[in-house]
C-alpha cells in the first residue's frame, strides 16, 4: 500500500503472509531432550513416572490419566513428528512515513541548490502473527534456502529496526 495524503505526506506499508506451512521446531525438541521443559516434568509427576513429590499421581486408567498420558506422549522428544507445527504467518514487514519538502524549497528559493528534499522514517518487522510456538517462523538454523528453511534450531528472531532518512534531489 502506498498512499499520499495532505499533499506532501506519503505512507507506505508492506506485508507478507504464508499459508499451509509446516515447520520442525528443533529448539523445542532439544529442550525436551535436555529435560528443561517444566510442562513435561509436571506431566511426569502427575503420571507417577518421577520421584515421589507432594503431588499425588493420577489413577491409572482414569480419563484424567489418559488425557495427561496423551499430552505427555505428544511431548516425547524421540519422535520428531511431535515437533512439526503449523507455521502460517502474517507479518507487517515495513511501514514508512515521509514528507516531501519540495514546496518549502520553492518558498525559500532554494530550488536552484536542491531540486528535492524528502524526510522520512520507517520501521521494519513491525508486527507478526503466527500459530508457530518457536522464536521466529521465518528464520532457519543454517541461514540458507535449502530444506533447512523448514527447521529452526536455537535461532534468534528477526529484529525490529527503525530507520530515519533524508533524500536529496540535486
Amino acid at each position: 500500500v502506498d498512499f499520499r495524503f495532505l499533499k506532501n505526506f506519503n505512507i507506505y506499508a508492506f506485508g507478507e503472509c504464508a499459508l499451509e506451512m509446516k515447520r520442525f521446531n528443533y529448539t523445542r525438541e532439544f529442550s525436551m531432550k535436555m529435560g528443561g521443559n517444566a510442562e513435561r516434568l509436571k506431566l511426569r509427576q502427575q503420571l507417577g513416572l518421577s520421584a515421589p513429590t507432594t503431588e499425588t499421581p493420577l489413577t491409572v486408567g482414569s480419563p484424567e490419566y489418559r488425557a495427561v498420558a496423551e499430552k505427555y506422549g505428544r511431548l516425547n522428544p524421540t519422535y520428531d513428528g511431535n515437533f512439526i507445527e503449523d507455521a502460517d504467518y502474517f507479518v507487517v514487514r515495513e511501514v514508512s512515513l515521509s514528507y516531501d519538502c519540495s514546496d518549502l524549497l520553492r518558498d525559500f528559493g532554494a530550488v536552484s541548490y536542491l531540486k528535492g528534499l524528502t524526510l522520512g522514517m520507517s520501521v521494519r518487522n513491525l508486527w507478526r502473527t503466527t500459530k508457530y510456538s518457536g522464536i521466529d517462523v521465518e528464520t532457519n538454523y543454517a541461514g540458507s534456502r535449502s530444506v533447512t528453511v523448514g527447521q529452526e534450531f536455537l535461532t534468534l528472531e528477526t529484529p525490529r529496526t527503525w530507520n530515519f532518512w533524508v533524500k536529496l534531489g540535486l
